[in-house]
């Protein structure tokens, strides 16, 4: 009985130690190593620079972001126009740096409507510390307030009756005068949940916008399906399919 039950033991501890050893594996893989397949992938398209960093799932959500934000701009040439005249005579040779970020106010305006169009997350939780009436509803505390972040994008009663529309020009003077409620845009969370890395975000997405757009116009392809998918990010179900001309 006493074998038996060290045996039990032993076979116990082994589990828990290959267990282990398998999660290590597989976090070393996330971490590390697919990042550095990424780094060797780009590096044969010709793209070199730092070893890649922890930030593998800001890399993603980027790639998606940037994907959201060019076809806005080639399915409005208009806007298209403008934020390229506005790089090329902000920056030199169309490479934005620490100075001409901050003056970038057009390429602002297209990042901002088109993360209010197509946030990030799709949804955002909160949880009611105390019992809490909104309206003629009671909230009791506990209960987990669940925000549909797409439909708060849209409300016409919040943002005009052309909330559905692609235009940038009503954040012109900001975001605090771009909707009835400037809480109500939160493509980065809100209160003292925001998200920790929107202001390396929005800076990312303006150097990425400013160094496609000002050396390339896009057409879109028409066999293009407009279909987001709400998943735990936002992206396009079918894919974006365009094409590229070098100016």
């Amino acid at each position: 009985m006493e074998s038996f039950f060290v045996e039990a033991v032993n076979a116990i501890w082994w589990i828990v130690v290959v267990g282990i050893i398998g999660m290590g594996y597989h976090a070393y893989g996330g971490a590390v190593v697919e990042q550095w397949r990424m780094r060797r992938y780009l590096r044969k398209q010709g793209v070199k620079g730092p070893p890649p960093s922890i930030f593998n799932g800001n890399v993603s959500e980027m790639k998606r972001i940037q994907r959201r934000k060019i076809k806005s701009i080639y399915i409005n040439p208009k806007w298209h126009i403008r934020i390229r005249d506005e790089i090329l005579s902000s920056c030199k040779n169309g490479i934005p740096d620490a100075e001409t970020i901050p003056n970038l106010k057009t390429v602002t305006m297209v990042i901002q409507e088109t993360r209010r169009l197509y946030p990030p997350t799709p949804i955002v939780g909160r949880e009611a510390f105390t019992d809490i009436r909104l309206g003629n509803l009671v909230v009791p505390k506990g209960v987990c307030i669940w925000i549909l972040i797409p439909a708060l994008h849209r409300h016409g009663e919040i943002w005009g009756e052309d909330a559905n529309e692609f235009k940038p020009e009503r954040f012109s003077e900001g975001i605090s005068k771009a909707c009835k409620y400037p809480q109500s845009y939160m493509p980065f969370g809100f209160g003292p949940r925001t998200c920790l890395g929107k202001n390396l975000a929005m800076m990312e997405a303006k150097v990425l916008v400013s160094l496609i757009v000002s050396k390339f116009s896009f057409t879109l392809s028409p066999t293009y399906q407009h279909s987001p998918n709400h998943k735990l990010l936002v992206e396009p179900q079918h894919g974006v399919v365009i094409r590229i001309v070098r100016q």
